[in-house]
């Protein structure tokens, strides 16, 4: 698939979940900044501060289903705890988890996605 119609869908739903959020919990968070420079075998990551999601585009290549499904609601809940708890909703903890539920996506922390193809990190 070409890598920038898979860039914008990505976009397209960060964009609805987070329209979803702020629907459910009458917010009005705007919609993330999405890059695609996260390495290794960490699908994604939410920058509270820089109101951005940030994801591996080559575990994005091999499974955008996944990402469509998981990862990106996943990463975009995490700003929205951020959002409207503060400091106190970020990481995994029970606000993460309301608003996974309140986006009907499974409050999972983490993926069991096939990293052959990633490199991961070397620590000396």
């Amino acid at each position: 698939m070409n890598i920038i119609k898979l860039q914008d869908q990505a976009r397209v739903v960060v964009k609805v979940f987070t329209r979803v959020i702020n629907a459910r919990f009458g917010t009005n968070m705007p919609v993330p900044c999405v890059t695609f420079g996260v390495r290794g075998t960490t699908a994604g990551f939410a920058y509270y501060h820089e109101h951005r999601v940030d994801v591996n585009m080559q575990l994005y290549i091999e499974n955008p289903i996944y990402f469509f499904n998981q990862t990106l609601p996943h990463e975009v809940a995490h700003l929205a705890a951020f959002h409207i708890y503060g400091v106190k909703g970020t990481g995994h903890g029970k606000e993460w988890k309301v608003i996974m539920g309140l986006i009907g996506r499974e409050p999972k922390t983490r993926h069991n996605l096939d990293v052959t193809n990633v490199k991961r990190k070397q620590y000396a």
